[in-house]
Protein backbone atom coordinates (compact mmCIF):
# COMPACT_ATOMS: atom_id res chain seq x y z
CA UNK A 1 0.00 0.00 0.00
CA UNK A 2 1.24 3.42 -0.81
CA UNK A 3 2.74 5.29 2.04
CA UNK A 4 0.08 8.30 1.91
CA UNK A 5 -2.91 6.07 2.01
CA UNK A 6 -1.52 4.76 5.16
CA UNK A 7 -0.83 7.12 6.46
CA UNK A 8 -4.31 8.45 5.67
CA UNK A 9 -5.87 5.27 7.33
CA UNK A 10 -4.28 6.27 10.89
CA UNK A 11 -5.25 9.51 10.91
CA UNK A 12 -8.86 8.81 9.98
CA UNK A 13 -8.61 5.00 11.98
CA UNK A 14 -11.47 5.79 14.40
CA UNK A 15 -14.81 7.90 15.07
CA UNK A 16 -12.95 9.67 17.56
CA UNK A 17 -9.97 10.12 15.50
CA UNK A 18 -11.61 12.19 13.24
CA UNK A 19 -14.02 14.45 16.01
CA UNK A 20 -10.66 15.65 17.09
CA UNK A 21 -9.22 15.95 13.93
CA UNK A 22 -12.74 18.21 13.52
CA UNK A 23 -11.95 19.56 17.37
CA UNK A 24 -8.91 20.88 16.59
CA UNK A 25 -8.66 22.22 12.66
CA UNK A 26 -11.68 24.43 13.19
CA UNK A 27 -9.42 26.37 16.26
CA UNK A 28 -5.97 26.09 15.17
CA UNK A 29 -5.09 28.75 17.60
CA UNK A 30 -6.57 26.90 20.75
CA UNK A 31 -4.11 25.31 23.23
CA UNK A 32 -6.15 22.52 24.73
CA UNK A 33 -5.70 19.51 27.43
CA UNK A 34 -6.69 16.08 27.71
CA UNK A 35 -8.87 17.13 30.85
CA UNK A 36 -10.77 19.73 28.83
CA UNK A 37 -11.52 17.49 25.57
CA UNK A 38 -13.94 14.74 26.76
CA UNK A 39 -16.51 16.72 27.77
CA UNK A 40 -16.49 19.04 24.68
CA UNK A 41 -17.24 15.45 22.51
CA UNK A 42 -18.32 13.37 24.91
CA UNK A 43 -15.78 10.70 25.37
CA UNK A 44 -14.01 8.75 27.55
CA UNK A 45 -11.03 10.68 28.86
CA UNK A 46 -8.52 7.93 28.25
CA UNK A 47 -9.96 7.10 25.13
CA UNK A 48 -9.42 10.92 24.55
CA UNK A 49 -5.93 10.50 25.65
CA UNK A 50 -4.85 7.68 23.48
CA UNK A 51 -6.11 9.54 20.86
CA UNK A 52 -4.44 12.25 21.05
CA UNK A 53 -1.44 10.55 21.61
CA UNK A 54 -1.32 9.34 18.65
CA UNK A 55 -2.03 12.20 16.73
CA UNK A 56 0.54 14.29 18.25
CA UNK A 57 3.36 10.91 17.01
CA UNK A 58 1.67 11.38 13.31
CA UNK A 59 2.60 15.05 13.42
CA UNK A 60 -0.78 16.48 13.08
CA UNK A 61 -0.99 18.03 16.46
CA UNK A 62 1.57 19.67 18.21
CA UNK A 63 1.94 18.98 22.04
CA UNK A 64 3.89 20.20 25.17
CA UNK A 65 4.01 19.05 28.88
CA UNK A 66 3.13 22.06 31.08
CA UNK A 67 2.14 22.12 34.78
CA UNK A 68 -1.69 21.86 33.98
CA UNK A 69 -1.04 18.56 31.59
CA UNK A 70 -0.12 17.82 28.65
CA UNK A 71 -1.83 20.44 25.85
CA UNK A 72 -2.18 19.84 22.07
CA UNK A 73 -2.73 22.46 19.11
CA UNK A 74 -3.45 22.25 15.21
CA UNK A 75 -0.06 21.75 13.51
CA UNK A 76 -0.64 23.76 10.70
CA UNK A 77 2.81 23.22 9.02
CA UNK A 78 2.00 19.18 8.54
CA UNK A 79 1.73 18.64 4.92
CA UNK A 80 -2.09 17.50 5.11
CA UNK A 81 -3.16 19.74 7.75
CA UNK A 82 -5.20 22.41 5.31
CA UNK A 83 -6.77 19.93 3.02
CA UNK A 84 -7.79 17.72 5.97
CA UNK A 85 -9.13 20.88 7.62
CA UNK A 86 -11.38 21.84 4.08
CA UNK A 87 -12.43 18.19 3.65
CA UNK A 88 -13.90 17.82 7.55
CA UNK A 89 -14.76 21.68 7.53
CA UNK A 90 -17.15 20.65 4.21
CA UNK A 91 -17.91 16.99 5.64
CA UNK A 92 -18.76 16.92 9.29
CA UNK A 93 -21.01 19.83 9.66
CA UNK A 94 -24.29 19.61 11.30
CA UNK A 95 -26.96 19.38 8.83
CA UNK A 96 -30.41 21.57 8.52
CA UNK A 97 -32.64 18.73 9.52
CA UNK A 98 -30.11 17.59 12.13
CA UNK A 99 -30.04 21.24 14.22
CA UNK A 100 -33.61 21.38 13.77
CA UNK A 101 -34.17 17.86 15.19
CA UNK A 102 -32.83 19.34 18.67
CA UNK A 103 -34.96 22.22 18.70
CA UNK A 104 -38.18 20.62 17.28
CA UNK A 105 -38.23 18.67 20.87
CA UNK A 106 -38.31 21.66 22.52
CA UNK A 107 -41.69 23.63 23.03
CA UNK A 108 -40.95 26.96 23.76
CA UNK A 109 -38.56 27.13 20.79
CA UNK A 110 -39.74 29.45 18.09
CA UNK A 111 -36.93 29.60 15.72
CA UNK A 112 -33.94 28.60 15.39
CA UNK A 113 -30.90 30.44 12.90
CA UNK A 114 -28.15 28.63 11.80
CA UNK A 115 -25.16 31.10 11.56
CA UNK A 116 -21.18 31.06 11.91
CA UNK A 117 -19.58 28.02 11.35
CA UNK A 118 -22.70 26.09 10.87
CA UNK A 119 -23.16 28.11 7.56
CA UNK A 120 -19.50 28.52 6.66
CA UNK A 121 -19.60 32.39 7.72
CA UNK A 122 -16.35 33.82 9.37
CA UNK A 123 -17.82 36.69 10.27
CA UNK A 124 -20.50 36.24 12.47
CA UNK A 125 -19.95 36.03 16.51
CA UNK A 126 -22.41 33.41 17.05
CA UNK A 127 -23.29 29.78 15.55
CA UNK A 128 -26.81 29.41 16.42
CA UNK A 129 -29.71 32.19 17.45
CA UNK A 130 -32.62 30.45 18.84
CA UNK A 131 -36.08 32.45 19.31
CA UNK A 132 -37.73 31.31 22.44
CA UNK A 133 -41.05 31.77 24.58
CA UNK A 134 -38.61 31.06 28.02
CA UNK A 135 -35.47 32.45 26.99
CA UNK A 136 -34.08 30.74 30.53
CA UNK A 137 -35.10 27.07 29.01
CA UNK A 138 -32.56 24.80 30.12
CA UNK A 139 -33.22 22.50 27.06
CA UNK A 140 -31.58 24.71 24.92
CA UNK A 141 -28.18 24.52 26.18
CA UNK A 142 -28.89 20.98 26.14
CA UNK A 143 -29.64 20.61 23.00
CA UNK A 144 -26.79 22.82 21.63
CA UNK A 145 -24.29 20.25 23.95
CA UNK A 146 -25.78 17.40 22.18
CA UNK A 147 -25.15 19.48 18.26
CA UNK A 148 -21.60 19.80 19.95
CA UNK A 149 -20.95 16.60 20.92
CA UNK A 150 -22.28 14.71 17.51
CA UNK A 151 -20.12 17.47 15.42
CA UNK A 152 -17.28 18.06 17.32
CA UNK A 153 -17.44 21.84 17.08
CA UNK A 154 -17.71 24.10 19.89
CA UNK A 155 -20.96 26.12 19.00
CA UNK A 156 -21.50 29.61 20.61
CA UNK A 157 -25.42 30.11 20.83
CA UNK A 158 -27.88 33.04 22.16
CA UNK A 159 -31.43 32.74 22.95
CA UNK A 160 -33.76 35.48 23.32
CA UNK A 161 -37.43 36.17 23.01
CA UNK A 162 -39.32 37.30 19.95
CA UNK A 163 -39.91 40.80 21.52
CA UNK A 164 -36.37 40.73 22.50
CA UNK A 165 -35.32 40.32 19.02
CA UNK A 166 -37.76 42.85 17.46
CA UNK A 167 -36.53 45.36 19.86
CA UNK A 168 -32.53 44.38 19.19
CA UNK A 169 -33.48 44.16 15.42
CA UNK A 170 -34.78 47.87 15.53
CA UNK A 171 -32.02 49.33 17.48
CA UNK A 172 -29.21 47.78 15.18
CA UNK A 173 -28.10 45.75 17.74
CA UNK A 174 -24.50 45.15 17.19
CA UNK A 175 -25.51 41.00 18.06
CA UNK A 176 -27.74 40.99 14.85
CA UNK A 177 -25.99 42.88 12.76
CA UNK A 178 -23.52 39.79 13.16
CA UNK A 179 -25.96 37.12 12.32
CA UNK A 180 -28.38 38.92 10.16
CA UNK A 181 -26.01 40.86 7.77
CA UNK A 182 -24.10 37.71 6.83
CA UNK A 183 -24.79 34.48 5.69
CA UNK A 184 -27.46 32.67 7.84
CA UNK A 185 -30.42 29.97 7.31
CA UNK A 186 -33.75 29.90 9.46
CA UNK A 187 -33.89 26.39 10.03
CA UNK A 188 -36.60 25.79 12.60
CA UNK A 189 -39.62 27.32 12.52
CA UNK A 190 -40.23 31.21 11.29
CA UNK A 191 -39.21 34.62 12.01
CA UNK A 192 -41.67 37.32 10.95
CA UNK A 193 -40.11 39.89 8.73
CA UNK A 194 -37.09 37.20 7.65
Amino acid sequence: MCRMFGELTRLFGSPLRIKLLKFFSLQPESKVTVTQIPRLIGANKEQVRAELRALARSGLLLSKAAREGTWYQWNESHRLASAIAVFLDSAAVPKEDEIATQFKKIPSAIAVIAAGTLVRETRSSIDLLVLSRQPNEERVPQAVKKLEVSSAMPIRFAVMTQREFDDRRESYDRLLRDVLDFKYKVVYGKILGL
